[in-house]
């Protein structure tokens, strides 16, 4: 087409609309964008600056939570002894006018001590927080750290939610416990939603070992492309997100294809104008909106800082901030007066520029560097509690202060925030506190609300022997009391402290407690507990004031003791002044003298005037009593009655503080009684008890005496040995009271017929013997002997019964039979043995020319009469065995004497005589106690036991008692009857037969077992050897001594064997003296055997030795 086209025009108008159209699209689009961009950072802009706003307010918070967390802790390692009341008030003052702490906490040990507010928190105090589940980890971190550890949400004990500092307190170096500051999750909510209609922010951990998760706000915020910012406390580390409340929204517009048309219809122009327009209008809301925000913000931010500065200002302790270059960039009012500087000098300040004198608590100096704020500044950890002493100036006092030091950061950069709190005149109460507690003899124990001690003066580490570091926070009362006298006291049975403290608290007086010290110690200690309380009444601790009281509850115990001593004594106590007037005198007094309490004498002088005692005696007795304090001798009393009685007297002389005489004091015997019984004494040390004729010993002495006059004047001397005949029947039928009254009608007779010249003595039992001087000779003797048999020929009569009774009488004279008077006595002894031999009734003289013989047996028997009370017989034993093991199965017991003459006496030199004399029933009772007496031993000495074989004879079988006595001496040993083995003869089971095998079933019974020794040697009935209870044949030795070369003895041992073999009978055999015989014997059947080639008999102690 060429130029000069009619369409030419038309087709460059629509060109140019279409470039128009098109450019005014363009133009429309990218406004659109850029507006969308503008709002977009107007949205940030206002979202960055609430996020400025509430990590400024956040920060704001814990930092005043670190200040008073701070300041606490100085204050509390000043004065760990503060109370609830002490606390209370701290905080309040710290806190005031402001709202943003929930509650404040003391950990002692970690056990919660102290609250505030005490009443919202009462129930939680007493836990140990380092073993709660929750809050455990973070408690002991900040322990063992050393620095503050945050921690949360946790759920509170007391309800609710918080976040919580925990800030350790160490002192002189030591953990003491901790602060906690809580502030509750809504505080939190409240800052994070202080603008919630213009932003949506929320609060979470990034970074922590104890904080969990969402701390407030939406969780939806970070998932909305948020601005956030970053918040660090210690370990810490925070962040906070926000996002617009409506969200990202663009508020601009995008053109829409109906829009197309019009843009190319009303052109560039038009869109031009309009945007123009638009973004004018837009700009200037835009500026407004940020500006009042702005406004608002720096409002907050203003009332913020305001606030902190008028609680740190206020703030009793010093605060101070430095920067990263040690340079102070603030202070409070408290730092300067605390430091005796004004603001501009200390804000002069810096750390390498500083040369004030600095010590520590032992007043050593303390380089610059060693400072808490030098360390912090240099190692970014928290200083706590530290002590130190400053002289800002040569002429200022040094000044001791605690000090805290914690990092912060201060405009993005390090800083340092110090806290320190003047100890001086915490330092002077404390001391002055001291110096009375310290003062005062009592101990004194103080406690707070929950019975946990809080003071412990001197008096009271030397009275309980605790150190006052080892009891303070760490003891309780309880500690100090018996756990059963304290549950007695307290009606519970695990008491608490404080039930103890409110129970003593409402007593009136003090109360007495034993206590055992740690040295072991025990004492008694007086204690009163008195209550404390605040206005209101809330009870805030206790106070306890004691001392130790067990002497003097020792020595009032004494004086009740003498006083019931003086009561209750039988020996009467007088009581004198000086002057010797009685002025107290005892019960016993009034019984033994008749004189009543409002009757005495009117002196001790007085009760001596029996006319006994020579005039001076009671002036003698006062100058003895000034002389040595004392005196005491027998003297004669006299009794209100007159009758002078003898006693035993102590006078004692009581001084005064000045040494003179104040008291005297008596103390009296009635000896009337002791007088006669010592005549008594004297009495029977010379005279029968019973008779009241002369004993032995008597005897002797006017023997004796006859003996030398005879001498001297050439007379004969006859001595009467009396035995009464029958004696022992009568004591056996009628009773041993029955055979003392004829012992005593004996006596008088005999006496009746001696006269007063001679001399009638008894002996004992039924022995006397007459002492008769000056006679002519034999044929006197004769006459009186005779005179003797015929006044005892007549009856006595004893409880009823007409008693015979007779004399048998040996009769020795001097010179013709002996010149001494043991000699004398001896011999009678022998002719009375040869009166009863020859029929008794009797008198026979002594003769030399009797049988050897005769006279030795007589002898003997006298002898073996005295040997079982004078313990001379001896019991030896002989092993018995198993023949087919040589096995131990028992013991034959067999009896010897030891004759204090003849020397050891075998039983065939003494047995048959005491079967003559009746005298082998004792003997056989004597062997069985013996032997059961050492089974005892025996079986105490932990040996085995086995059966002991005890021979008894007929005499003792026929007794009536004799079943009652063996059982006696099974039952006072206390050994089993299987242990015993009785042995008799053929002959005895002959006799009575019925009885015997009652007697012997009765012993079956008891366990007691039978055998029949020497079997074979007697006459045996077959009819009832088979219905006695017999467990055991022995075999007589006589057949067993030959029995390998004998077949007589072969024969009637086989028989035996068989015939016990029949009864079911168990055999021994006797007399085994080699191994040939017991050979023998086992082949045959026999099952047990003894003699000489197993073991001769011997004493226990040999077979202690030989068989143990």
């Amino acid at each position: 087409m060429t130029p000069s086209s009619p369409l030419r025009p038309l087709l460059v108008g629509a060109a140019t609309a279409a470039i128009a159209a098109v450019a005014c699209l363009a133009l429309l689009t990218g406004q659109a964008h850029l507006q969308q961009r503008e709002a977009l950072e107007r949205q940030r802009h206002l979202t960055r600056s609430q996020l400025a706003v509430t990590a400024e307010r956040l920060e704001s918070l814990l930092k005043m939570a670190a200040v008073l967390s701070n300041g606490l802790a100085a204050h509390v390692a000043a004065e760990p002894a503060l109370d609830q009341a002490g606390f209370e008030r701290y905080i309040a003052e710290a806190a005031r006018g402001q709202d943003d702490f929930r509650s404040v906490f003391l950990l002692r040990d970690n056990v919660l001590s102290h609250a505030w507010p005490y009443r919202d928190n009462r129930r939680a105090l007493g836990v140990d927080l380092a073993r709660h589940p929750a809050q455990g980890a973070a408690v002991r971190e900040a322990m063992h750290t050393r620095a503050p550890v945050l921690d949360g949400p946790v759920a509170l004990i007391e309800g609710g939610s918080a976040m919580i500092l925990r800030t350790p307190v160490y002192r002189a170096g030591r953990y003491w416990g901790q602060i906690s500051t809580l502030v509750d999750t809504a505080r939190l909510e409240r800052i994070v939603g202080h603008a919630r209609d213009a932003t949506r922010i929320a609060l979470a951990t990034r970074q922590s070992r104890f904080a969990v998760g969402l701390l407030a706000g939406d969780a939806a915020v970070w998932r909305a492309e948020p601005l956030t910012r970053r918040l660090r406390f210690g370990a810490e580390e925070w962040e906070l997100a926000a996002v617009p409340a409506g969200g990202w929204v663009a508020t601009g517009f995008a053109p829409a294809p109906r829009h197309v048309g019009l843009a190319a219809a009303f052109g560039l122009l038009c869109g031009l104008v309009g945007a123009a327009v638009l973004r004018l209008r837009q700009g200037r809301q835009r500026l407004a909106a940020e500006a009042a925000e702005r406004e608002r913000a720096e409002r907050r931010l203003s009332d913020s800082e305001t606030r902190y500065r008028a609680v740190i200002e206020a703030m009793s302790e010093g605060v101070v901030i430095l920067d990263d270059a040690g340079a102070v960039v603030s202070c409070n009012p408290a730092a300067t007066r605390i430091l005796g500087l004004d603001e501009d000098e200390l804000l002069s300040l810096a750390l390498d520029s500083i040369d004030w004198e600095a010590v520590d608590e032992e007043r050593r100096t303390l380089l610059r560097a060693a400072w808490p704020a030098a360390v912090t500044l240099a190692e970014g950890r928290a200083v706590y509690g530290r002590v130190l002493g400053l002289r800002t100036r040569p002429d200022a006092p040094l000044r001791w202060l605690a000090v805290n030091s914690v990092p912060l950061r201060l405009d993005g950069r390090r800083a340092v925030l110090t806290t320190f709190t003047d100890l001086s005149e915490v330092q002077r109460e404390a001391q002055e506190r001291r110096a009375l507690l310290d003062g005062v003899a009592y101990a004194v124990v103080a406690t707070d609300e929950t019975g946990v001690i809080r003071t412990f003066n001197p008096a009271a580490e030397a009275l309980f022997g605790v150190a006052a570091a080892d009891a303070v926070g760490r003891l309780t009362p309880l500690a100090f009391l018996g756990r059963g006298e304290l549950a007695a006291y307290c009606g519970r049975a695990d008491p608490t402290p404080v039930a103890l403290l409110d129970a003593h608290a409402r007593e009136t007086g003090a109360r007495d407690w034993r206590y055992r010290r740690p040295d072991g110690r025990v004492l008694t200690y007086s204690m009163r507990v008195t209550a404390i309380a605040d206005d209101g009444g809330e009870c805030l601790g206790y106070v306890g004031v004691g001392h130790d009281v067990t002497e003097k509850r020792l020595a009032e115990r004494s004086l009740r003791l003498s006083a019931q001593v003086f009561d209750a004594s039988s020996e009467a106590i007088v009581i004198a002044d000086a002057d010797w007037r009685i002025v107290s005198a005892n019960p016993a007094f009034t019984r033994i003298t008749g004189y009543r309490a409002d009757e005495l004498p009117s002196g001790l002088p007085a009760l001596l005037a029996t006319g006994r005692h020579p005039p001076a005696f009671v002036g003698l007795i006062g100058e003895m009593l000034a002389r040595e304090d004392g005196w005491q001798g027998e003297v004669w009393n006299a009794r209100k009655s007159g009758e002078a009685f003898p006693q035993w007297l102590s006078l004692s002389a009581v001084r005064d503080d000045e040494g003179e005489i104040a008291h005297y004091v008596a103390v009296f015997t009635d000896i009337s009684r002791l007088k006669a019984d010592e005549a008594r004494i004297r009495f029977l040390a010379h005279y029968d008890p019973l008779t009241e004729l002369p004993n032995r010993a008597l005897l002797e002495e006017r023997a004796a005496q006859a003996l030398l006059l005879a001498q001297h004047r050439g007379h004969h001397l006859a001595v009467l040995f009396i035995d009464l005949d029958r004696f022992k029947a009568v004591n056996d039928s009628l009773g041993h009271s029955a055979g003392d009254s004829l012992l005593l009608e004996v006596a008088r007779r005999l006496k009746r017929v001696v006269g007063d010249t001679d001399t009638v003595a008894r002996l004992g039992g039924d022995e006397f013997i007459i002492i008769a001087g000056e006679l002519e000779g034999r044929e006197a003797a004769r006459a009186l002997a005779e005179a003797c048999i015929a006044a005892l020929a007549d009856p006595v009569t004893v409880q009823g019964h007409a008693v015979h009774t007779s004399p048998s009488i040996g009769i020795a004279l001097y010179p013709d039979d002996a010149d001494s008077v043991a000699d004398l006595v001896r011999h009678a002894d022998a002719a009375m043995y040869r009166a009863k031999a020859d029929g008794r009734n009797t008198c026979r003289f002594f003769e030399s020319a009797m049988s050897e013989d005769t006279l030795s047996n007589i002898l003997l028997e006298t002898r073996l009469r005295r040997a079982i009370p004078n313990g001379e017989l001896r019991v030896h034993y002989q092993t018995q065995h198993r023949l087919a093991d040589g096995a131990l199965t028992g013991y034959e017991a067999l009896v010897r004497w030891q004759h204090p003459d003849d020397g050891f006496l075998m039983p065939a030199a003494f047995i048959p005589l005491a079967e003559e004399t009746g005298l082998i029933v004792e003997l056989g009772f004597w062997v069985i106690d013996a032997v059961l007496a050492q089974q005892a031993a025996w079986r105490a000495e932990g040996r085995p036991l086995v059966p002991v074989a005890v021979n008894i004879c007929a005499a003792q079988l026929r007794r009536a008692d004799f079943l009652p006595r063996v059982r006696g001496a099974l039952a006072r040993h206390g050994v089993e009857g299987r242990y015993l083995e009785l042995e008799v003869t053929e002959s005895m089971l002959i006799d009575e037969p019925e009885a015997v095998m009652t007697l012997l079933s009765a012993l079956r019974e008891d366990g007691v077992t039978v055998a029949i020794d020497d079997f074979g040697t007697g006459y045996s009935n077959m009819a009832y050897l088979k219905r006695l209870p017999i467990d055991t044949l022995k075999i007589d030795q006589s057949f067993v001594r030959d029995l390998p070369v004998s077949r007589e003895n072969q024969a009637i041992v086989r028989a035996i064997i068989q015939l016990a073999d029949a009864l079911q009978m168990t055999t021994l055999a006797e007399g085994v003296e080699n191994e040939e015989t017991r050979r023998w014997l086992v082949d045959a059947g026999c099952d047990l055997g003894q003699g000489y080639g197993f073991a001769r008999p011997v004493p226990a102690e040999a077979l202690e030795h030989d068989y143990a």
